[in-house]
């Protein structure tokens, strides 16, 4: 060979080693890039970049991906330079408008589309750009056009199909030239998968599809679509907001909505729709310096992003900073003048503080702007039907429906508003009561009883009458409430109150552990606290203020969560005065919500039984003034936040869990710190106790067990170790291993409720009943609060019954029922006990409260009459078996119009007791009661 022949040779051979290597470095990458693995895909194209230039687009996807801007937009000029002049044109103008950079984001795409005029790409980005200005007539003629352009037998690429997708979205919604609704099923059912059949990796079109469809509230249908690209790629920033979003209208998965933005954020820390997200979280709780300086953040990437500027304008409305809030909206006016968004996001924002008249008027004002805005129609429905302006919300409501039939709330508030031609309203002093036409004749006496008492007693309390005529609900259908509350069917309470409007769950729906009338006092609470303080009361005081009104009518009506709260205080997860209004909408943990609830209801209790309640009248007077908390407590206790706290903790600790003999709880996240302190130190007996307990929590009993032996060797005179011990043998079904171990403990002094509990039920099933009633009662001092179905009360009730001791059997009902408000069968069983046995006061204070928790039973107004008219209650007698009449059928009546004709005949209402004695007769002619009460009544 020769030698110039043998330098091209090796000339080719480099060449082609060059080629190899860069192929498999963006196969890498890309490969990288697609699933996730985004740090190995940098290392791995921008390797390949200095190799081929056919690395450059998706490095610059990566540097957008991950918030490198600058990296992407220089990238963006170097594929400029090269063969694709105009895609890197349009490149570099998608970023700049990342960067709110909006007019040069113009021109680069003027200069794109210079080059490529046919590019589906490039119009519908210029569509975008006019769109972000508010351009309407620009924006429409650039996305009709690409609407026109799809043909479904002509070829795309996925990219293009996402931007015909894209134009024909904001083109069907935002004008009246093509059916809206027909275009979004093609969109998400066609055009969409479509583009994922294309490119599997085409996450812009999973997240479009899910974009589409939780616009329309379908968060189901949106959660199948993230569900199904996070297959591919957990980690993509965009698709996690998508999945954050579909959590906020989840409630049941609210508690991981932070933990997905943070995921989001860690990829890309200037991720505006996260950014966004969370400041939006932040200001419905009223974290206001959380939301402003993750807002200021966001404005640092992008000053003139309209999302974020709105925001900022909430915040500085809900602060009452009227200067900075007017200029801000003169400056989001300026790049987008028909941005109703902008008064959209204040009526969202400030629906957190209940302010329900002016979320309908900013609602109004963005449909001012933007009668395209579909969203502002259904805040503005649904903020009148908050009001009780159902007439006019119907309006708005149905102008929605004709014009987007998908959209989830509408529909279900349209349907409920035609269920309304079922229900019945009554006018009473004060009030307006809706009710359902089935039960109305049974619940209207007992409703209106209830709200004219919670008027009466909470308005002199408060020192404070309520403006106008209260709107009170109630709903046979849980759904239906529900709905009437956030126009979905997901919502997890009985009760709901918008100040004007009070809206519940009926008995009727058979909820567990519901009491109908607690939750309408507790409501009405609400309607006090939030007009006093024209709206300004933070929620945890309000929530806080109606737990305790609940419990001072009715004390064993509370939520029995000591367990849940000694379990967050244990492993340090009770939230402070700081941060406690975010439990109520972003939990930590499951039950975290209702745990906040309970903990807001005692410092509430706390405050009256140490301050005095003219202190908390004191402090919704300095809410009213839009103080915070921090200036509150201040003000009325001379504490700081922290200092409140720990003062709080300390009464938390003598007055609930100092009454509580129970294992702590441990948190989870704590056991491989555990774990540590045990490498370090092998003896540490405290660290091998929490172990044992955490894996005996989470049902990891091998786990467990392993340390409580460890344990037995540490501390073999600690009774925690036996109480541990114990009842591992108990889970595991050794009893009598359990026994043995657990009368161990308490020889060593144990008071553990759980271990006597065992103990208690180990020898009820043994017939060591002396034994058995020992256990249970100490386990009744070890937590004198537990009333779960397990309890000891009721135990000790059913050993004292096989025992003859009917006496002591109903003093352990009494004790329970005290403290437990949500059990009906047992308070009818013992009230009807009462009665046979003549105890009539008890009797009465029984079936009294069994009445505000299901009164759909005859039985029991006959019984509560029965005991009334013993004591000579005449007309609360009356008013019984009234009750009794509204739920009997017509055949069965005549025996009860008698009763009620006696009880008028008590109260020398003759006339009346004559229009009964004849109805009586009427069905039955030969009913010697009657006949002898007619012959008694004056003539």
């Amino acid at each position: 060979m020769r030698f110039s022949q043998l330098w091209l040779f090796l000339w080719i051979f480099v060449a082609f080693a060059v080629s190899q290597e860069a192929t498999e470095l963006l196969d890498k990458g890309k490969e990288s890039l697609n699933t996730g693995a985004y740090d190995m895909a940098q290392q791995h194209l921008e390797k390949a970049v200095e190799k081929t230039e056919a690395a450059r687009v998706p490095l610059l996807h990566l540097y957008r991906l991950i918030g490198e801007y600058d990296k992407a937009l220089a990238m963006s000029d170097k594929i400029a330079e090269g063969k694709e002049k105009g895609y890197g044109k349009m490149l570099r103008g998608e970023i700049l408008m990342d960067l709110g950079r909006y007019d040069e984001a113009r021109e680069s795409f003027l200069d794109a589309y210079q080059l490529l005029p046919d590019s589906i790409a490039v119009q519908g980005n210029l569509g975008l750009y006019y769109f972000t200005r508010g351009q309407r007539d620009k924006y429409l003629s650039y996305f009709s056009r690409l609407f026109d352009k799809y043909k479904v037998a002509n070829k795309y690429t996925p990219e293009e199909l996402v931007h015909l997708s894209r134009a024909s979205y904001i083109y069907c919604m935002k004008s009246d030239e093509v059916d809206r609704d027909n275009t979004l099923e093609i969109l998400v059912q066609k055009m969409l998968p479509r583009a994922i059949q294309e490119d599997k990796y085409c996450f812009e079109a999973y997240r479009l599809q899910a974009d589409i469809l939780l616009d329309a509230f379908n968060s189901s249908g949106a959660g199948n679509a993230i569900k199904e690209a996070m297959e591919l790629n957990a980690h993509h920033p965009a698709l996690l907001v998508a999945q954050a979003i579909c959590q906020t209208q989840k409630f049941g998965d609210r508690s991981q909505v932070i933990p997905t933005l943070q995921h989001a954020l860690r990829i890309n820390p200037k991720l505006i729709e996260a950014l966004n997200l969370e400041a939006a979280i932040y200001l419905s709780d009223e974290e206001y310096d959380k939301a402003e300086a993750v807002l200021e953040r966001t404005l640092a990437s992008n000053a003139n992003h309209l999302p974020t500027l709105s925001l900022m304008a909430a915040f500085y409305y809900m602060r009452g900073r009227n200067t900075a809030y007017e200029s801000t909206c003169q400056k989001v006016l300026a790049i987008n003048p028909i941005y109703g968004d902008l008064y959209l996001t204040l009526a969202n924002m400030i629906i957190c503080k209940r302010q329900f008249s002016d979320a309908a008027a900013f609602s109004r004002r963005a449909i001012e702007l933007d009668p395209f805005l579909w969203h502002a129609y259904m805040e503005l429905g649904a903020n009148l039907m908050r009001l009780g302006q159902e007439k006019e919300a119907e309006k708005y409501l149905r102008k929605l429906w004709d014009e987007y039939s998908l959209h989830t709330q509408s529909n279900n508030t349209l349907k409920l508003l035609n269920k309304y031609q079922e229900f019945k309203v009554f006018d009473i002093p004060n009030f307006k009561i809706r009710l359902h036409v089935s039960e109305a004749e049974t619940m209207l006496p007992l409703v209106s009883e209830l709200l004219q008492q919670a008027y009466t007693t909470l308005s002199q309390k408060y020192q404070f009458k309520p403006e106008g005529t209260i709107l009170f609900e109630l709903f046979p259908e849980h759904n239906d409430f529900s709905v009437r509350t956030i126009g979905l069917e997901s919502l997890g309470a009985t009760g709901a109150c918008f100040g004007q409007v009070v809206v519940e769950v009926s008995p009727r729906a058979g909820l567990r552990e519901m009491n109908w009338a607690s939750v309408a006092w507790h409501e009405f609470t609400h309607v006090i606290t939030l007009q006093l303080t024209n709206y300004q009361v933070p929620r945890w005081f309000t929530e806080g203020l109606s737990e305790f009104a609940e419990h001072e009518r009715n004390a064993s009506c509370h939520r029995a969560l000591d367990l849940e709260l000694y379990s967050a205080y244990c492993s340090g997860m009770l939230r402070g005065m700081a941060d406690l209004n975010a439990g109520f909408t972003r939990p930590k943990y499951g039950q975290e919500i209702v745990v906040c609830y309970y903990q807001a209801g005692l410092i509430v209790q706390f405050i009256a039984e140490t301050k005095g309640f003219d202190k908390i009248l004191e402090m919704l007077k300095l809410y009213r003034q839009e103080k915070k908390d921090s200036e509150v407590i201040k003000t009325v206790f001379g504490m700081t936040l922290k200092e409140f706290d720990d003062v709080f903790l300390a009464w938390l600790k003598a007055s609930v869990f100092d009454h509580m003999a129970v294992f702590p709880g441990i948190d989870p996240h704590e056991i491989a710190d555990l774990q540590d302190q045990l490498f370090e130190d092998a003896n540490n007996v405290e660290a091998c106790r929490r172990l044992s307990l955490g894996y005996l929590q989470q049902g990891r009993y091998r786990d467990s067990e392993i340390y409580a032996s460890k344990l037995l060797t540490l501390a073999p005179q600690d009774a925690a170790t036996y109480d541990i011990l114990g009842y591992l043998a108990f889970h595991q079904h050794n009893m009598k291993q359990a026994q043995k171990v657990l009368e161990k403990a308490v020889e060593l002094g144990s008071r553990n409720f759980y271990t006597h509990s065992v103990l208690g039920d180990l020898y009820a099933q043994q017939k060591k009943f002396d034994k058995a009633v020992r256990a249970y009662e100490t386990a009744k001092t070890s937590f004198p609060a537990y009333v779960r179905p397990d309890n000891p009360y009721e135990k000790l009730a059913k050993l004292y019954v096989a025992l003859g001791q009917r006496e002591k059997a109903w003093g352990e009902m009494e004790a329970y029922l005290a403290r437990e408000g949500y059990d009906f069968p047992n308070r009818l069983r013992l009230g009807e006990e009462f009665v046979k046995h003549k105890k009539y006061d008890k009797a009465l204070r029984l079936l009294l409260e069994a009445r505000d928790i299901n009164p759909f039973e005859v039985k029991l107004h006959m019984l509560l009459a029965q005991a009334q008219r013993a004591r000579k209650e005449w007309q609360n007698a009356k008013f019984s078996y009234l009750l009794a009449l509204t739920l009997t059928p017509v055949k069965e009546k005549p025996p009860l119009y008698v009763e009620v004709a006696e009880m008028c005949f008590e109260l020398k209402q003759f006339d009346e007791a004559r229009q009964y004695v004849e109805k009586a007769l009427t069905q039955r002619p030969d009913d010697k009661r009657a006949q002898d009460l007619l012959h008694k009544l004056p003539k």
